[in-house]
């Protein structure tokens, strides 16, 4: 989550992109939840995501934003607020209408 947020401000070396760093947030929330069938559903089709990702992460202002999302959502977790942390997540992968048009015509240029 820091270096998420350290990539966006600019004070990361990017030695890989934004994708990498998202993912190592998102499964060490999901390996810390212990729920073995969430692990088993993002193991099983976290691949096939990659395009969508990183398309999203090109649009403007979404690292900033995903980073805040993930320093919020951290919060949540840490003050054991398990409705707020739940609430934060599904908001957070959540695929409206909006982003998914803006993704999708991201991805045709």
């Amino acid at each position: 989550m820091i270096a998420c947020e350290k990539f966006v401000e600019g004070m990361l070396a990017p030695s890989g992109d934004y994708y990498s760093l998202n993912l190592d947030f998102h499964l060490t929330l999901y390996k810390a939840s212990g729920n073995q069938a969430l692990q088993d559903q993002i193991s099983r089709s976290g691949t096939r995501l990659i395009p969508y990702f990183r398309a999203r992460h090109q649009l403007r202002d979404s690292l900033a934003r995903s980073a805040k999302e993930h320093r919020d959502i951290l919060s949540a977790v840490l003050d054991g607020n398990r409705v707020l942390s739940q609430e934060l997540m599904f908001k957070h992968v959540m695929l409206t209408n909006d982003i998914a048009l803006d993704v999708l015509n991201s991805m045709r240029n």
